[in-house]
């Protein structure tokens, strides 16, 4: 995929994804980073449902508009 192209798709996924996401274990340890449409309803924890069957985490933060990571 042609560099143009890559960034392309990765400015239009953060215009459909723009809320940043991380999952962590009850131990603290990130399993994973992503990207949400929403941060505010049930569909942000569709991520953690996920992770909790997958890999055991057991909650999530998003990046609020003040910079500052914040649990749900």
């Amino acid at each position: 995929m042609p560099a143009e192209a890559r960034d392309a798709f990765l400015a239009e996924l953060r215009k459909q994804m723009p809320y940043a996401s991380r999952l962590y274990d009850d131990d603290g340890e990130l399993y994973y980073e992503g990207l949400s449409s929403d941060r505010d309803s049930e569909i942000a924890f569709q991520p953690l449902d996920w992770a909790t069957a997958d890999s055991g985490c057991t909650y999530i933060e998003y990046l609020q508009d003040n910079g500052k990571w914040e649990q749900l």
